[in-house]
């Protein structure tokens, strides 16, 4: 299986090669590396698909033949102090 390429992704080959900072990169990253599993599954995968009705490009589009999965992809960064769940949420005491 191949991956399709739509018209964001020579931008996102821009902003990889062109950054070092690390928040900068996690999307892209995210983005580059979701639809490699997908294909190593076995799975098709089109990049930026425009689907119907929507204003707005998807970021992937990763089907089987039977079903299909448009998906949005966004990193969310956490900071050192965020990373311990106990300090995100505390448990609920009844």
């Amino acid at each position: 299986m191949q991956a399709e390429l739509g018209p964001g992704w020579p931008k996102r080959g821009a902003t990889v090669r062109q950054t070092a900072r690390e928040e900068a990169l996690a999307s892209p990253r995210l983005q580059l590396r979701m639809p490699s599993l997908a294909v190593s599954l076995g799975l098709k995968v089109e990049l930026e698909p425009k689907l119907p009705g929507a204003e707005t490009r998807a970021d992937l589009l990763i089907s089987d033949g039977a079903a299909s999965l448009a998906v949005e992809v966004m990193a969310v960064l956490r900071n050192k102090k965020s990373l311990g769940c106990r300090q995100v949420a505390r448990p609920v005491q009844s």
